[in-house]
């Protein structure tokens, strides 16, 4: 059985709402143009790409640290940014179309109502 067992005609409603409002969407603060979840995730892939960053700045300046960079490793981390963001690409597309069928559900059951 899943979720509670439904007491008045609203709760149904008030189940979608509650799926809808789970979903990661973005927020916007004030009049900003940008989403504010779009800083964090532009600061969690910049931290995720530092080791990247950094053994390019090594190679482009010819640091002699150079020698020291693991390139296995760079080439690993690099392997699953590339497939991280597009999945998260696709991650957030699929919960804005989610959210707007749950939106259109919703609202087709208000209409039912007014009638």
């Amino acid at each position: 059985m899943r979720g509670p067992l439904r007491l008045s005609p609203d709760s149904y409603k008030e189940e979608i709402r509650a799926e809808r409002d789970l979903l990661w969407k973005p927020g916007r603060v004030g009049n900003s143009p940008v989403p504010w979840n779009a800083y964090l995730e532009l600061l969690f892939f910049v931290l995720v790409a530092l080791p990247e960053f950094s053994a390019a700045w090594r190679w482009w300046t010819g640091d002699p640290s150079l020698a020291l960079v693991d390139w296995f490793y760079v080439g690993m981390n690099f392997g699953a940014l590339v497939p991280l963001a597009v999945l998260w690409i696709f991650i957030k597309k699929v919960n804005q179309k989610t959210a707007q069928n749950l939106q259109d559900e919703m609202d087709a059951l208000n209409r039912e109502n007014k009638k």
